[in-house]
């Protein structure tokens, strides 16, 4: 946080809406898009991948523990556990969105680097996903989107850096709220340690646009320093460069750096879905 320790088949990435109307809900902005909550899933399946044939999206899937395999369609319920019930709710290129308990997780093929740019048009961004049983007022997190995207958006360009990278990295590091401190006293929205602040010229670090500018500007210096590498861009700015250069420029082993990675990776992918959708939307219409 800011330099913190701590066959023939064509694959593609669209996206399905849950058709359970209890788990959606129409939106009108792209940026509401982050008012779904995703983590990792710790489910125990292999991903072994994911093709598209005849216009419809699989994926294969295998419990390493019984051996069983099973290839499932968006909707369909995963049978090859005994656990609760599990609903596949998205399948995009060597990722899947699934459900359960009310919990929306990601699971990825092992041998496969994370996808950030999607190939496709995603129904799921006509959508936000609620707590089942919830009614619309109580939408995850939805209002706080919409206060600093003209700001991230005037930094991202200034420190050229991908806006919706950023914004995934604010939504993972303090979930928009400009006067959050950590534990180990990162601060303020980018979660900068006091001496990465003050490296950056940051001399309020709970001024939104301030602690934006310094940490924007600090994780443009991580991305030009590991040559564009996302991952260890993004262990250096949770647990530091040192860290990473420690490790031989590897992600160090911190199960809270792994899973910092993990959730800004997460929030990137939508972020870059949503945003293709649009532009795709947008060329159709002309």
């Amino acid at each position: 946080m800011g330099n913190e320790n701590p066959d023939s088949t064509e694959l593609d990435v669209s996206v399905t809406a849950p058709q359970d109307e209890s788990l959606t809900t129409p939106i009108e902005t792209a940026n509401e898009i982050l008012a779904i909550e995703v983590s990792t899933s710790d489910i125990g399946l292999n991903v072994l991948g994911t093709l598209t044939n005849g216009g419809k999206r699989k994926v294969l899937l295998k419990n390493p523990v019984t051996g069983e395999l099973g290839s499932y369609f968006e909707g369909d319920r995963i049978d090859i556990i005994s656990s609760e019930p599990v609903k596949v709710v998205e399948i995009s290129k060597c990722v899947i969105l699934i459900e359960r308990s009310g919990n929306f997780e990601t699971m990825e093929c092992n041998n496969k680097m994370p996808t950030v740019v999607f190939n496709g048009p995603g129904a799921l961004s006509k959508y936000k996903i609620v707590r089942r049983g919830h009614n619309d007022s109580s939408i995850l997190s939805h209002k706080f989107i919409t206060d600093y995207d003209k700001d991230i958006m005037t930094v991202s360009a200034k420190h050229d850096v991908d806006p919706y990278l950023v914004k995934a990295v604010i939504k993972a590091e303090s979930n928009f709220d400009p006067g959050a401190v950590s534990p180990k006293n990162a601060q303020g929205i980018m979660q900068l340690i006091p001496e990465t602040a003050s490296d950056y010229g940051v001399d309020n670090p709970f001024d939104a646009k301030e602690n934006m500018d310094g940490g924007v500007e600090y994780l443009s210096d991580l991305l030009n320093y590991f040559d564009g590498d996302l991952k260890l861009s993004l262990a250096a700015y949770n647990a530091g460069k040192g860290a990473v250069i420690k490790h031989g420029f590897s992600i160090p082993p911190y199960p809270e750096t792994t899973e910092y990675i993990t959730k800004v990776l997460g929030y990137y992918k939508i972020l870059k879905s949503r945003n293709y959708t649009q532009k795709n939307s947008l060329a159709l219409k002309k």
